[in-house]
């Protein structure tokens, strides 16, 4: 990308600064997050105006900030709690009901509000407010050179403010966040308990059952007359109910934490 001529240097080294930090990574995850980077920077271009590519370098360092989180977990010499994990993740969170909200607005035309021209200078103006005005980002402010563009009618952003609001103080939306990601990406799940006892603890017993369960269906210790077809299908069955419990075990841990620290959380990713 060509960096916008307004305040140049300044997108100039924010490119720098994502490209350091793609070389900095390991192989594998500069492959996983290469191809979402290339998505984003094709979707700003499909139909959009001007000049895009501050908001673009937004989206993109927010997606770096992301992956740079586990390496800074994973390296910390003094371990975080639970709950500052949880804080870091809060601010994610936001941005993904940012998403959800301007994809699901529509315009004071009733056209959908981010799908055809000037979507990423709607998606940096509304960031921006909602950044001075509710909450933080990852990444939080984005240089424009168009914002006037960008800009939706007042009852327009009035209806978004009041449904971003509601929807990042949602708890049950959060803990769903949390919830998906952590049993989608292990390396995450290992951290939490890393920071937690009482959820390895739990998670390990649950693992334990597992096992046990197991054994059952092992060719060399079933009981004679079981044929190989119930034993495939059995420890399929046993897999299965091993994956709802450390569902559950996690849900529960998850629902607990921010019961108790939710006023934490909110007054620490707020302005």
């Amino acid at each position: 990308m060509t960096a916008a001529f307004y305040q140049r240097e300044i997108l100039e080294q924010s490119l720098l600064e994502i490209l350091h930090q793609l070389d900095a990574c390991p192989e594998p995850e500069v492959r996983e997050v290469a191809g979402e980077i290339t998505e984003i920077i094709n979707a700003a271009q499909d139909q959009d105006c001007q000049d895009h590519t501050s908001e673009v370098i937004d989206q993109i360092k927010t997606r770096l900030l992301f992956m740079a989180l586990k390496q800074e977990l994973a390296s910390e010499t003094t371990p975080t709690s639970a709950l500052r994990f949880f804080c870091k993740l809060k601010l994610f969170f936001n941005e993904s009901v940012l998403y959800k909200v301007l994809a699901t607005t529509n315009d004071s035309r009733g056209l959908p509000l981010i799908a055809s021209r000037e979507s990423t200078e709607i998606r940096g103006y509304v960031k921006n407010h909602l950044a001075r005005a509710v909450c933080q980002f990852p990444a939080t402010h984005i240089l424009q050179r168009y914002s006037s563009l960008g800009r939706p009618a007042a009852e327009v952003m009035e209806n978004i403010e009041n449904v971003f609001r509601h929807g990042i103080n949602n708890q049950a939306d959060f803990a769903q966040y949390l919830t998906d990601l952590f049993l989608a990406d292990r390396q995450f799940m290992e951290l939490l308990q890393q920071l937690d006892g009482d959820l390895s603890i739990r998670c390990a017993k649950s693992q334990s059952n597992a096992e046990l369960l197991m054994e059952v269906y092992d060719p060399l210790t079933a009981t004679s007359g079981v044929s190989e077809q119930e034993l495939l299908e059995g420890a399929g069955n046993v897999a299965q109910t091993r994956e709802q419990w450390i569902r559950e075990d996690l849900q529960q841990f998850i629902d607990e934490q921010i019961r108790e620290h939710w006023a934490v959380i909110t007054i620490e990713t707020s302005l």
